[in-house]
Order: structure tokens, then C-alpha cells, then sequence
């Protein structure tokens, strides 16, 4: 019986509180999920030069990784992990069905930060999802240099424009660093 429990156990002791909210989720108190969560990661969305992000989803009690288009709640606090061999900068960032971009860290201004190279490394704090309805998009980017944020905003602008306003369809974006993405649908 005792050792059945083990597994539950080590699930509620995943998470900390942190004080870490983007301006796009709810501002209640952001929870982190413990490294140990990478071992529920499936393989993530990879693009070319090797650089990886796993989405893990906390909800309730459970935690599970993201799929790209899967769906998400309110409440839903999400992780973010990376794969990258090679240390440098990265920015993480949403882009809302209204074109609207928001940045993941810190909260206050797009800008990369320093990221070491590693295999599934967890960015500090988790983020809490509002109650938006419709598509959204987590962008990841990787640079050997920091990126500038008016230079990333115009490459997004410009990406929505030929993805005809639709963020379901947003491309590569024109900056010099390796990307990926996850569609999320807010239903």
C-alpha cells in the first residue's frame, strides 16, 4: 500500500510556488513544476539545428505534455523546457488570435535571456492560463545573440500579414534564430 502511493506523492511534490505571471494569464499565484516533471515530456516539436521546447501542462492533479494544436483550460499552468546543445539566448512569447503578443519572460518587455545549453532545461516558473477563447500560439526563440524586441514584434506583424490575420497559420518568422511553436486552442 505504502509504495503505491509513492508515485502520487512524488506528483504533488512537483510543484513550488513562484512569483512568476505573464501579463497575458491570471495573475494568481504562478506554480513550478519540479525538473523531474521531464521525464512525463514527449518528444517535442524540434526544428532545424536541433533546438526542442516541451510544453508540460499541469492541470488539477494531473501533468501531462502538450501536443502542438492540443487544447487547453483556464486555470491550466503551463511549463516550458528546451533542448539546445550549444548556450545563447532565448525569448518566449505568445501570440494571441488577436495578433497580440506577450511575452513569457519578463512579463514587462520582449527580450531574450541568457539560456545554458542543456537537454529538457526548465525555465524558471510556470505560467497560469486566463480565460481567452480561441488560438494562440507559444513562439520559442533561439540566438547565439540577444534578440532585439521591436525587431521580433515587426517579424510577427509581418508573419500574421502573410498568414492572412490567421495565428493558426503563423510562419517562420524573419529573424536570425532557430524557432518553434505550439498552436494552442482556447476553447
Amino acid at each position: 500500500w505504502p509504495v503505491a502511493l509513492l508515485p502520487a506523492a512524488g506528483l504533488v511534490g512537483l510543484f513550488a510556488l513562484v512569483d512568476h505571471t505573464p501579463s497575458r494569464t491570471n495573475n494568481t499565484a504562478a506554480v513550478a513544476m519540479n525538473e523531474s516533471a521531464s521525464n512525463l515530456a514527449a518528444p517535442s516539436v524540434r526544428t532545424k539545428g536541433g533546438f526542442a521546447l516541451t510544453v508540460v501542462c499541469k492541470r488539477g492533479d494531473s501533468m501531462f505534455t502538450l501536443a502542438d494544436g492540443q487544447a487547453v483550460q483556464a486555470g491550466d499552468r503551463l511549463r516550458f523546457e528546451y533542448t539546445q546543445a550549444q548556450p545563447g539566448f532565448l525569448m518566449v512569447f505568445g501570440v494571441d488570435d488577436a495578433g497580440k503578443i506577450f511575452p513569457y519572460y519578463d512579463e514587462a518587455s520582449l527580450h531574450s535571456v541568457p539560456a545554458q545549453a542543456g537537454n529538457q532545461v526548465a525555465l524558471p516558473g510556470s505560467v497560469e492560463l486566463d480565460a481567452h477563447k480561441g488560438f494562440e500560439r507559444v513562439v520559442a526563440l533561439w540566438s547565439a545573440t540577444p534578440l532585439n524586441g521591436d525587431a521580433v514584434r515587426a517579424a510577427v506583424s509581418q508573419a500574421l500579414v502573410q498568414a492572412g490575420g490567421d495565428v493558426t497559420k503563423l510562419g517562420k518568422l524573419a529573424v536570425d534564430a532557430e524557432q518553434t511553436s505550439y498552436l494552442l486552442a482556447r476553447p
